[in-house]
């Protein structure tokens, strides 16, 4: 990724995290899944018309999924709901690339 997408793209990927991390937050504050789900789905027609490939945002989103699993606080309700936030989103946009 690196590669193709230089430090700019690092710098872009970084953005995007903090953003996706709000929109976690914003879902569980509302109890809305439907908030994130419509956030990836923006963000794949965003990101896909830049050159991105839905399967990019699919394993960001596995990475952060990962770094939640990582957490002292793993079991904390809130925690628990940003990786099932998560994984509905990537089967949403796998449902995108069929």
């Amino acid at each position: 990724m690196l590669e193709k997408f230089g430090e700019r793209g690092k710098e872009r990927c970084h953005e995007d995290n903090h953003y996706h991390m709000k929109y976690l937050e914003t879902t569980y504050k509302l109890d809305n899944l439907k908030i994130f789900t419509d956030y990836a789905l923006w963000l794949n027609n965003l990101l896909t018309s830049r050159g991105m490939k839905t399967q990019h945002i699919i394993d960001n989103f596995n990475f952060i999924q990962e770094a939640l699993f990582e957490l002292d606080n793993y079991g904390d309700k809130q925690v628990q709901a940003y990786v099932t936030y998560l994984e509905e989103a990537n089967h949403i946009l796998k449902q995108q690339q069929l």
